[in-house]
């Protein structure tokens, strides 16, 4: 009984032991759990932490730029402005000289399709009386006629020689008719691209009306901005700093194009032409090399070339052989092209309207480059024209032969 009692004693300690254990391993394994859960949601939160900054950092890069805009938009420049009045004006005039082209090419195309016309109702007209004709003489032989015109024939030969006529006619009869259908096809066809070309130049000169108010409308800010700069002492205090500006962003296009390379000084080339250029366009010198005095707001500027006044769409020659190494728009200097001519020699013509040959062109000497315009220009229409040794600005007027 003793052993008995002590073996169920055993059992039943054993038993509280494995459940103890149970229990004990039961909470270790909820705890665990509980941890997990815990570290879970301590990630969950920081990942929505992470949204919520990245959310404010997006808001506040969209407030940035937002205040940018608008402090872009207190400071413009009047050279700016300028620029953008002038690329405005630039893209008008290359539009209405398209729809002038095409104007001028519909009204030949209209002329040349009314003489067509013309001569289509004429012919349609003489095969109308051919075939009135035609239909009489065959009314006339209706109910056999035919028959009695070759039966009363007086001789084998006569026969022939009158069912060949017949034949003939008959054969005339039908080309006839086919040539008037045809006539009647080509008319129709005719009229409907005359309809179509009268449409088209209809709404192109709707299309030239609308460009050109709004090339008036574009050319009256661009006076008003000038009356300004005239005007006020302020403003013109503005745009010589603007233009030194400028002109420093020159300085540093023209050493990014040309590697900040320095040439020695040689005789040949560019460098013996010196005294001996010819002026890239027909016209009057207004403005030459160096410091300039306003007369009424008492400003001085330096000039780095000289400004021929000449008239709008003139021609505008390369001096010398080069190489066309920039073409295109530039901040207060309008639409610019500078030749490389080679040994460190460049010359730069500025306030184009058109440009007529791609950067990597070679030019010969008096070849064409470009039209004369007015492009960021304070002084109207003409060429502003440097000559660079080196990246540096030389006096024009040295080059220049004289006349």
């Amino acid at each position: 009984m003793q052993g008995s009692s002590r073996k169920s004693g055993v059992l039943a300690t054993g038993g509280w032991e494995k459940r103890a254990w149970t229990c004990l391993l039961t909470l270790m394994v909820l705890f665990s759990v509980a941890d997990l859960c815990a570290d879970e949601g301590n990630v969950r939160y920081k990942v929505l932490g992470k949204e919520k900054q990245y959310e404010d950092i997006k808001k506040r890069l969209r407030d940035e730029r937002q205040s940018v805009k608008k402090i872009a938009g207190r400071e413009s420049t009047i050279l700016g402005e300028l620029d953008k009045v002038d690329r405005v004006l630039a893209g008008n005039r290359r539009a209405l000289k398209l729809v002038e082209k095409s104007l001028k090419r519909i009204t030949k195309d209209i002329s040349t399709s009314e003489g067509a016309v013309s001569s289509l109702k004429a012919k349609q007209r003489k095969y109308t009386q051919l075939l009135e004709k035609r239909l009489v003489t065959m009314y006339k032989m209706r109910g056999g006629g035919e028959v009695r015109v070759i039966m009363s024939s007086l001789s084998p030969t006569d026969l022939e020689r009158r069912y060949h006529y017949m034949n003939t006619l008959l054969a005339s009869n039908a080309t006839i008719i086919d040539e008037y259908g045809k006539n009647i096809a080509s008319l129709d066809g005719e009229l409907r691209k005359l309809k179509k070309l009268q449409s088209d130049k209809v709404s192109l000169k709707g299309r030239k009306i609308t460009t050109m108010r709004e090339t008036s409308r574009e050319k009256r800010k661009r006076l008003a901005l000038l009356k300004k700069v005239k005007r006020e002492k302020k403003s013109r205090l503005k745009v010589v700093k603007e233009l030194e500006t400028a002109a420093e962003e020159l300085q540093q296009l023209i050493a990014d194009l040309t590697g900040g390379a320095k040439h020695t000084g040689e005789k040949s080339g560019f460098a013996s032409m010196r005294g001996a250029l010819p002026l890239p366009v027909k016209g009057t010198i207004t403005s030459f090399y160096g410091k300039v005095k306003h007369p009424k707001f008492r400003t001085i500027t330096f000039n780095n070339g000289i400004f021929i006044k000449a008239p709008l769409e003139a021609e505008v020659r390369s001096v010398y052989k080069g190489t066309i190494l920039y073409a295109g728009w530039i901040r207060g200097y309008g639409q610019v092209v500078i030749v490389d001519h080679g040994n460190g020699y460049y010359t730069l013509f500025a306030h184009l309207a058109t440009i007529l040959r791609e950067v990597g062109t070679p030019v010969a000497a008096g070849e064409v480059v470009a039209l004369v315009g007015d492009t960021g220009s304070l002084k109207g229409a003409g060429l502003y024209l440097e000559v660079r040794q080196n990246g540096i600005p030389r006096d024009p007027m040295g080059w220049i032969a004289s006349r």
